[in-house]
């Protein structure tokens, strides 16, 4: 088992095609913890690649045009939908439901659909900087050379 994000699917489909076309690749909803606190239908992570904008933006508007005009371009949603990624649109079950990758794409749909809220991941929500900052002192209690203490001392001190 692992977790990861919704690119590894696509990532699968390019270096391991004959592995998912062999029902050998699951998917499943995060496991729960008995009498665990939370709504197990919220959603932390990246269920799909999406765009922001800044608050801080001084072209804020045009941006957001832009990034509205593309995501809902026709030609975009189906490659994306053909390379098994979702789009971050509303709307497109139909569009799912006879892709390629049916069974996995309205899978992730309907998690992002049914979801009470949706809590994006750390790395992401963060400014570039201190989302690398993040990342790495990671990894290195991950790889034992670090600390949970000594992690949380590093990001405060970010």
């Amino acid at each position: 088992m692992e977790l990861m994000g919704s690119w590894e699917y696509a990532g699968q489909l390019a270096t391991a095609p004959d592995f998912v076309k062999q029902g050998k690749l699951g998917w499943t909803t995060f496991p729960t913890v008995p009498h665990g606190k939370g709504d197990p239908k919220s959603i932390v992570g990246n269920p799909s690649n999406f765009f922001s904008v800044t608050a801080k933006s001084k072209n804020r508007a045009a941006a957001v045009d832009f990034i509205t005009k593309t995501v809902t371009e026709p030609s975009y949603v189906k490659d994306l939908i053909d390379i098994g990624q979702v789009p971050a649109i509303a709307g497109i079950e139909d569009q799912l439901k006879s892709g390629p990758h049916a069974d996995y794409t309205t899978f992730v749909y309907d998690l992002v659909k049914q979801a009470p809220s949706y809590t994006q991941s750390w790395d992401q929500a963060l400014d570039p900087a201190t989302a690398q900052k993040l990342l790495t002192e990671l990894q290195k209690v991950f790889d034992k050379q670090s600390t949970p203490q000594r992690f949380v001392s590093a990001m405060d001190a970010e």
